[in-house]
């Protein structure tokens, strides 16, 4: 049962710092936080398959394999003609003239997500690390690195990704920005995501800023938001709660259904190997039906998972908005 997993109440670390790479990955998958970094449970993961036949196509996770390793590349000042030339070398790509097809398709999507992202004011081989040390709540303490690719008057981090638009995303340029916005209100900062649209191939944008009209609101808004995260963290690293990456955001906004949380051929968070280790029993009414406890966050809903996703997607929505 979820609610017979252990309650770890004492530190596990110096109680203070936390790596904001760490912060990160927690909200990717809460639930394998806790399994790997707390318990030091390492999951059984699906075997690779091996074969001598030569691909004439790329599935979905191989085409964005190989697109990552192209955005990578082009960001760190390679031509598309050297990652071409690579992608032959290790095999990834289906051999003569359909491999250049391939090659030429995934060029030309990712050729088309970068003009975007300069379009918007994202220089490609801009170098720019703004070191972040936030002291959070009294007691804990965020440090780390945000690269920005964004020159003034739109400074800020831009991630160029061939994913398809995802909670995940919205999440990762969400902290950034707070960092950020936290550290230096006077900058009107920008955390960009460019990607491709949920259907078709082609490009949109997230852009993300914080509101307010001075300084000090603006820092207000992106620490309480950082409070909540830090909250969540803390909450996360001594159970496994019920927040998913993309169940919670549905469940806040009361759309959720069965298949978002089991869905056709192995789709939703029920069946990530973290969220089935601990909830995988459970279908969508017994996971919205664990009762909240007394010490949970603050909210109406009676049910842990909806409460855990509305104090998450309510600070979301309190400390940041869309931007341009």
């Amino acid at each position: 049962m979820a609610q017979d997993w252990p309650l770890l109440t004492e530190d596990w670390h110096d109680g203070r710092h936390i790596a904001l790479d760490e912060l990160r990955a927690f909200f990717r998958n809460p639930v394998n936080a806790y399994l790997r970094r707390r318990l030091r449970l390492r999951l059984p993961e699906e075997d690779a398959t091996f074969t001598d036949a030569l691909p004439i196509d790329l599935d979905p996770l191989a085409k964005w394999s190989v697109a990552d390793r192209l955005i990578r590349a082009r960001l760190a000042g390679n031509e598309s003609q050297d990652w071409a030339a690579y992608e032959r070398a290790i095999g990834t790509l289906p051999a003569g003239g359909l491999g250049d097809a391939t090659a030429a398709a995934v060029s030309g999507t990712v050729e088309a997500l970068l003009a975007h992202a300069e379009a918007l004011g994202v220089e490609l081989s801009r170098d720019d690390p703004v070191p972040i040390d936030l002291e959070i709540a009294g007691d804990h303490r965020i440090v780390g690195v945000i690269e920005c690719r964004s020159a003034p008057p739109a400074r800020g981090p831009a991630t160029v990704t061939f994913s398809r638009p995802s909670p995940k995303q919205h999440l990762a340029a969400w902290l950034d920005l707070l960092c950020l916005v936290a550290t230096d209100p006077e900058t009107h900062w920008r955390s960009l995501v460019v990607r491709r649209k949920a259907s078709g191939e082609r490009i949109e944008a997230l852009t993300l800023v914080v509101p307010g009209a001075t300084p000090d609101e603006r820092r207000a808004r992106a620490t309480g938001g950082l409070e909540v995260a830090v909250d969540i963290y803390r909450r996360g690293m001594c159970e496994p709660i019920p927040l998913f990456a993309s169940l919670s955001p549905k469940l806040h906004q009361r759309s959720a259904k069965p298949g978002d949380w089991k869905g056709y051929q192995g789709a939703g968070d029920g069946y990530d190997a973290a969220n089935e280790q601990v909830y995988g029993h459970l279908d969508l009414v017994g996971l919205t039906g664990i009762p909240a406890r007394d010490d949970d966050p603050p909210g109406s809903g009676p049910g842990r998972a909806e409460r855990f996703a509305d104090y998450l997607w309510g600070a979301v929505a309190e400390s940041a908005e869309p931007g341009r």
